[in-house]
């Protein structure tokens, strides 16, 4: 197939430009598999930064510096007819003025802009650009680090199945990030919540397999949810986010599960939220 490549500003052909892969070696070890890019000073005095993104695994992670008002033209490839996810992630004190401004497709249409998430069908195979910058209509421009996620592949349908909860003799002093293909597995890590008005949901471990994240024991009300959960070249990755509430008067262990169809079986690679 064909394929049509944008041309970009001449800036981006600068000698400080930042060429960036998940093929590249990083100098500490990532759990998430996945690379920590840098960026040079050169081309952080330009009004735009290249960075060229391996989405070969269906995940890559960017660690970018930007100056305020330049725009970040992130390039991956892709083979087509697959979903694309992204988010932004910012230091934890810092809400900034910084977006997906647009999708550029192999033929040059655009799309956009988005916000800080962005999910997109990948139609056509070839190169596509995602241009990150301001809002010109939401104050300063940014000026700082910010971390750059992106998933691609098949999303996977789950279930979420409920009335069950983590045994008590299971060891949760860090978080388990566990994939349960039996039954057996299963009733090591998990209890059934049976009521009156209420039994758990039904699994079939013939054809089911369980993704699970158990948290720390807390008492802050606490809730996992799942960003996104895709399947690629025999990978599943799970991204998922932490959301925290106020104190309680008792201890919980929270947990994520999900019930998922062992059609999308593979290595699994779990992405925990970032903390900047």
């Amino acid at each position: 197939m064909r394929t049509i490549r944008l041309l970009l500003p001449a800036t981006l052909l600068c000698a400080g430009a930042v060429i960036v892969s998940c093929g590249q070696r990083s100098t500490k070890k990532d759990k998430d598999a996945a690379s920590v890019t840098t960026t040079s000073k050169a081309a952080q005095k330009n009004d735009s930064i290249p960075l060229s993104i391996d989405l070969s695994t269906g995940y890559a992670k960017t660690s970018i510096h930007k100056n305020s008002a330049q725009t970040v033209w992130a390039s991956f490839d892709s083979p087509g007819n697959e979903s694309l996810y992204g988010r932004i992630v910012l230091p934890a004190s810092n809400a900034g003025n910084l977006r997906f401004n647009q999708i550029i497709s192999p033929e040059g249409n655009s799309d956009g802009p988005f916000g800080r998430d962005i999910s997109y069908y990948l139609t056509q195979g070839g190169s596509y650009t995602l241009a990150i910058g301001e809002s010109l209509m939401q104050g300063d421009p940014y000026d700082g680090n910010f971390i750059i996620e992106l998933y691609s592949g098949s999303m996977v349908p789950y279930e979420k199945p409920s009335n069950y909860f983590v045994r008590n003799d299971v060891d949760t002093t860090k978080t388990k990030i566990l994939k349960l293909s039996s039954l057996e597995e299963f009733d090591a890590i998990f209890g059934m919540a049976t009521t009156m008005s209420s039994r758990p949901t039904p699994i079939d471990f013939d054809k089911q397999f369980i993704v699970t994240v158990i948290g720390p024991p807390t008492d802050t009300d606490t809730r996992y949810d799942v960003a996104a959960l895709m399947s690629k070249n025999g990978i599943l990755t799970l991204a998922y986010n932490v959301t925290q509430g106020e104190k309680q008067s008792y201890t919980i262990r929270p947990f994520l599960m999900l019930a998922v169809n062992k059609e999308f079986d593979g290595m699994l690679n779990v992405v925990e939220p970032i903390n900047f």
